[in-house]
C-alpha cells in the first residue's frame, strides 16, 4: 500500500466512525484536567479505543493511553498522537 492509499484508508476510517469521535471529544472538552492528573481523560481514551475493538496498556507516564493497529506486523506505522491536558490560560478582553 503507497502513502495516497494510507492517507485515503485513514481518511474513510475517520469518516465511519466520526459521530463517535466528536462525542469522545465532547466528553473530553466537558472535563479539562491539567496536566499529569488526566485520569479521567485516560479513561475516556481507553473506553473509546477499546470500543473500536482496540487493546489498550494503560498509566504510561502516569496517564498515556497507548495501543497498535496490528501489534504483530512488520511494516509501515502511522502514530496517532494527543495532549490532552488543560492549559490555564488567563483570559483579558482585549475590546
Amino acid at each position: 500500500m503507497n502513502v495516497p492509499e494510507l492517507k485515503a484508508l485513514v481518511c474513510q476510517v475517520i469518516d465511519k466512525h466520526a459521530g463517535h469521535i466528536i462525542t469522545y471529544a465532547q466528553q473530553v472538552e466537558a472535563s479539562p484536567e491539567l496536566g499529569f492528573k488526566e485520569t479521567q481523560t485516560a479513561r475516556l481514551t481507553a473506553d473509546f479505543l477499546t470500543e473500536l475493538g482496540f487493546l489498550c496498556q494503560e498509566g504510561l507516564a502516569l496517564t498515556g493511553v497507548k495501543t497498535k493497529l496490528k501489534p504483530n506486523t512488520t511494516g509501515p506505522n502511522i502514530a496517532i498522537l494527543g495532549e490532552l491536558d488543560a492549559v490555564i490560560c488567563p483570559f483579558e478582553r482585549l475590546v
